[in-house]
């Protein structure tokens, strides 16, 4: 396993199996474990890093933190935590409301065995690929529920949880915080108390913020400043996205938060931070691989990252469109969230993806994106749990989460129950065009609040990217003519010069038709990393 799980334990487990050979196949690909005392011997669970300890009925033990606690597992899973609850016969195991801490399962015999990865699960057996999951993670860029590439090996999404009851186990939904907000709307000040109390005070170990060109980390950063008695490094990575905006807007506000700022440049060679990268986010997308350098970097250093995940979701209502908060329909206004989030994949533009392949996306994809967001079509905020438990959980998590952790401790303050509720109070329309958040900045980050930002509109000078190389193609092509799934998804323009780098690099409009490229090359070397266990390469649907 590429993880080494230094901050965070890892976690292993099976219920309702009583197969010890099971146990030792699990057991096989994971990091030095212990094994809890549990109160029901159908239920077996291990743990990194931990010395062993007991677990008492009636009780709920919490996976990253390692404690046990008699609070209602519903109002841990509320406040973030995954584990597991004791009670009589039954064991349940439980996602965290947002489903942003992960917990992966595959159902064995009768029982289920669980990790915190994906890995040692796709080792126990023979694979099949979900053709579902692959439409998502190629017209959104990530799975959407609980889908993962592999049929058979699912995620425990946010609000669910697997129930053992005797020997039989099922998936069960829980009552989120978010079902009923409060009635009153939070005030920016509100939010902005709400952040803070979500950075500790840091007393020993000097964090880290990662600092981009956007609003989201500039105020963390303003808000770790104070609460932090140690000194704040930022850390910075250009986006590769033909701009480096965050390379021009970020120092400045290093400059005046008087923070230390440190810039990780790319390899011209990105081949082997994009193979790295892919691993670590265990194929499920090929979003963000720009972050491998730095993230990288950290991980070796093993540091405090403090990360801006959701922000611009809950405070400024990305993704949610002018003509989405126009539409009255509740359900369509998810139709405009699902154009909104695919535009970039220009499922409809002439020669991105082999036609027949397009059209049919775009409608699976499309039907798929519905029935996952209808939960949240009545909720006053329903368009932004609909970005915030798709892209956000399943797409945008996998940054802090996998890239930095399990390595380095990991801090995503916005996403922290306080901070999600306030935000979701406030009504979508007064959060439109960006003046709520910067009410919000200007209390908490006064001295960076005006600086120049990825969310204003400002001038944007062309600059090289270094993926859209003849070299870098190389990478993708070479995957891609390994696999006639993969190839059926170009069009025949692309198709024709995998052969030759150079020529692919020389195809017009390439910088747009990287993102098909990157999708293709995903799916194949997925299937090379699995092929010993895929019993359907060559039966794409498209």
């Amino acid at each position: 396993m590429s993880h080494v799980f230094a901050r965070r334990p890892f976690i292993c487990g099976v219920l309702g199996i009583r197969d010890t050979a099971i146990d030792l196949q699990l057991l096989k690909l994971a990091p030095l474990v212990d094994e809890l005392r549990l109160p029901n011997a159908a239920c077996r669970i291990w743990i990194s890093g931990k010395s062993r300890r007991s677990v008492r009925d009636n009780s709920s033990f919490l996976f990253e933190t390692g404690r046990t606690t008699d609070r209602s597992w519903n109002e841990a899973a509320n406040e973030g935590h995954t584990g597991v609850h004791f009670q009589g016969s039954s064991a349940r195991i439980f996602a965290s409301a947002t489903g942003l801490a992960t917990v992966y399962y595959r159902r064995v015999e009768e029982g289920v065995a669980f990790a915190s990865s994906p890995v040692p699960l796709s080792d126990l057996g023979s694979l099949s690929t979900d053709w579902d999951a692959w439409i998502d993670i190629l017209t959104l860029g990530y799975p959407i529920g609980g889908a993962t590439p592999a049929k058979e090996v699912r995620l425990l999404e946010g609000g669910k949880s697997l129930l053992m009851d005797g020997r039989r186990v099922a998936v069960q939904p829980f009552r989120t915080f978010w079902t009923e907000l409060p009635q009153q709307a939070a005030s920016a000040k509100t939010i902005l108390e709400a952040v803070e109390s979500a950075v500790p005070r840091i007393w020993q170990e000097r964090p880290v913020v990662t600092l981009s060109g956007g609003w989201d980390s500039r105020l963390l950063a303003a808000v770790t400043r104070r609460r932090s008695r140690r000194p704040v490094d930022a850390h910075t990575t250009s986006t590769d996205n033909g701009y480096e905006l965050d390379l021009e807007l970020s120092p400045p506000v290093a400059d005046r938060l008087g923070i230390r700022q440190h810039i990780t440049s790319h390899p011209d060679d990105f081949r082997r931070p994009e193979s790295s990268f892919r691993q670590r986010v265990f194929y499920e997308t090929w979003m963000h691989t720009w972050l491998e350098p730095m993230a990288s970097r950290l991980r070796d250093e093993r540091r405090l990252v403090i990360d801006g995940l959701a922000g611009d979701v809950l405070i400024k209502n990305l993704f949610v469109t002018d003509d989405c908060l126009a539409e009255s329909n509740p359900h369509q206004r998810m139709e405009h969230v699902w154009r909104a989030l695919v535009r970039a994949a220009r499922l409809q533009q002439e020669g991105m993806w082999s036609q027949p392949v397009a059209k049919w996306l775009s409608e699976r994809g499309r039907e798929r994106f519905l029935a996952a967001t209808h939960q949240y079509a009545d909720h006053p905020a329903g368009p932004t749990l609909a970005v915030l438990n798709t892209r956000t959980a399943r797409g945008i998590n996998f940054s802090p989460r996998w890239m930095f952790g399990p390595e380095c401790e990991v801090l995503t303050p916005f996403t922290q129950r306080q901070v999600v509720e306030s935000a979701l109070s406030v009504p979508l329309e007064e959060k439109t065009g960006g003046g709520f958040y910067r009410t919000v900045l200007g209390l908490g980050a006064p001295k960076v609040a005006e600086l120049p930002s990825t969310n204003d509109p400002i001038r944007k000078t062309k600059r090289p990217r270094k993926q859209i190389s003849a070299l870098n193609l190389s990478y993708h092509a070479d995957l891609i003519r390994g696999s006639p799934d993969a190839i059926r998804l170009l069009p025949d323009e692309m198709k024709s010069t995998l052969d030759t780098p150079e020529g692919l690099a020389a195809v017009e409009g390439i910088g747009q038709r990287i993102r098909t490229m990157k999708g293709a090359s995903l799916l194949a070397e997925w299937q090379k990393e699995w092929g010993h266990h895929l019993k359907d390469i060559g039966s794409a649907p498209w």
